[in-house]
């Protein structure tokens, strides 16, 4: 799965709710499947952890993008049964049109905002979740593209399950989950919850 990250402020949890129910005709939350029904594109939850995850640097440009602390987060999964992009850039759009906040797919660590989403705003040459733009440009490269835009520390770790599980037994959780996504490539709530059981035996 893929994922992007939406981070709101001056609302409450039971506000997105709300909102979720009221636009979309989804069941009760959190853990929103949309549509709701067999084969859904989009899985929707609460993000708890964003702060405990974040790297300090990363939460201060998070933060001064948003203009303060974000009240809500939310993770968006999207399935990897469906290509997915008009319906989370859809759902992305239509919950920062309702709140104040600002998103994040799994690419850059650029905190878009709805009018960047909307005009087709481009970093590092692409726009908002831009996952088959950067797949055909690591395939040209030959190496990959989604890397360049990390941080150093995340490009230099070996992709094995050793890897991650010494990563989660050194406190580097963040580390951890992103190596154990690109090798299972699950979404961010199974790799966080794998990364927990690891820390919890450890």
């Amino acid at each position: 799965m893929r994922s992007v990250f939406v981070f709101l402020r001056d609302t409450t949890e039971q506000a997105v709710n709300n909102l979720l129910q009221q636009i979309y005709h989804c069941s009760r939350g959190p853990r929103w499947l949309l549509p709701d029904g067999v084969d859904p594109y989009l899985y929707v939850d609460f993000y708890e952890d964003a702060r405990r995850e974040f790297e300090t640097d990363e939460w201060i440009a998070l933060r001064k993008a948003l203009g303060g602390e974000p009240a809500v987060s939310l993770v968006v999964d999207i399935s990897g049964r469906h290509p997915g992009d008009e319906q989370v850039k859809e759902f992305v759009s239509t919950v920062l049109s309702n709140l104040h906040g600002v998103a994040q797919d799994e690419y850059t660590i650029h905190c878009w905002s709805l009018q960047e989403i909307l005009s087709g705003h481009q970093e590092e040459g692409h726009p908002f979740f831009d996952y088959n733009g950067w797949y055909r440009e690591e395939q040209q490269q030959g190496g990959s593209a989604i890397d360049s835009g990390l941080p150093d520390s995340l490009r230099s770790i070996p992709l094995t399950l050793e890897s991650v599980h010494n990563l989660a037994k050194s406190g580097r959780v963040i580390e951890a989950i992103w190596a154990y996504r690109q090798i299972s490539g699950v979404g961010l709530k199974e790799a966080k919850d794998y990364i927990d059981r690891i820390e919890k035996d450890y």
